[in-house]
C-alpha cells in the first residue's frame, strides 16, 4: 500500500515538474513581439510619487504604480504611462495618441523603459480616457483609465 502511494506521488510530482515551464510561459507572455530583437513587455497607465518619477532619478529606479482610476483629490502624484520593452536597440520608433493625432518620433530606450508623465489637476474633465500606442508602426492594445 505504501509503495503504491509513493509511486502515485512520484508520478504526480513528475507531471508537475514537466508542466511548470509550460504554465510559466503563459504567465510571462509579452504584450507584443514587434521583431526578434524588439519585444514589448508592457504598456500601462499609472501614477508616479513626487520625487520618484521620470526625470527625478534613473529610469530603472522610477517608482511606477499601475492604476485604472484617478482620484482628483489625491495630491502628491504625477500620472502617465510606461512602455517597457526588451531590446538591445538604443532607439525605437514610437507614436502615441491621446486626444490629438500623434506623430512618429524616435525615443531613446534607457533600461528598456520609456515614460510619458503629466499632472492631473482639479479642473481636469472627469471621464474615461484612452491611450493608443504604436512601436515601429505596430499597434499595441490600447490602455484606458478613468478620472473621477
Amino acid at each position: 500500500m505504501k509503495l503504491r502511494l509513493i509511486h502515485l506521488l512520484s508520478l504526480i510530482l513528475a507531471m508537475l515538474l514537466v508542466a511548470t515551464p509550460l504554465l510559466a510561459k503563459d504567465v510571462c507572455k509579452p504584450l507584443k513581439e514587434i521583431a526578434p530583437d524588439l519585444i514589448v513587455e508592457s504598456f500601462d497607465f499609472g501614477k508616479f510619487p513626487v520625487g520618484h518619477g521620470p526625470g527625478d532619478i534613473p529610469a530603472e529606479k522610477v517608482k511606477f504604480i499601475p492604476i485604472k482610476v484617478v482620484k482628483r483629490n489625491k495630491l502628491g502624484f504625477s500620472y502617465g504611462y510606461r512602455l517597457k520593452v526588451k531590446t538591445q536597440r538604443p532607439k525605437i520608433l514610437w507614436r502615441h495618441k491621446m486626444r490629438v493625432e500623434g506623430k512618429d518620433h524616435e525615443i531613446p530606450i534607457s533600461s528598456g523603459l520609456y515614460y510619458k508623465v503629466w499632472d492631473i489637476v482639479s479642473g481636469y474633465p472627469k471621464g474615461k480616457y484612452e491611450i493608443r500606442g504604436w512601436v515601429e508602426g505596430i499597434e499595441l492594445p490600447a490602455i484606458s483609465y478613468l478620472i473621477n
